[in-house]
Order: C-alpha cells, then structure tokens, then sequence
C-alpha cells in the first residue's frame, strides 16, 4: 500500500492510500505536487507519458512537481 497527497494546481490536496495494482486519474491545468511514503511504491504517467516513479523504493518524497514542461527537459 502506498499513501500519496495529490494537490493539483496549488488547491488543497487530498491524501489517498493505493493498494497493489491500483489506478487513479487526477485533472490539472498547470501542475501536480505529490507526497508519498514510498516513492518507490507507484508510478506516473502525464498526458499518457511514462514518467515511472518519483524515486527509490522506501524514500519519502515531498513535494514533488510535475508539470508538462518539465517532461521535455
């Protein structure tokens, strides 16, 4: 299981926890910031791009972006 808080375009966030094989779309103009437990535990994908996971297993990553712009650096 993985904890995220998902806060898309600066609104308030929510926390969700994924068990195994899960799946959920989120909708954003701008940008995402993610917090997770295990940045390992999930992976992204941005408009149907593959993205993969925020970091290694285990790691707490907070406040990570993603923006569409920083998928073509």
């Amino acid at each position: 299981s993985v904890y995220e808080n998902i806060n898309p375009d600066r609104k308030n966030g929510k926390t969700y926890l994924f068990g195994a094989n899960r799946k959920r779309i989120w909708s954003a103009k701008e940008r995402f910031s993610v917090t997770m437990g295990n940045a390992g535990g999930a992976t992204f994908q941005l408009n149907g791009k593959d993205i993969g996971p925020l970091g290694k297993r285990g790691a707490v990553v907070r406040n990570a972006v993603i923006t569409e712009a920083a998928l073509k650096n």
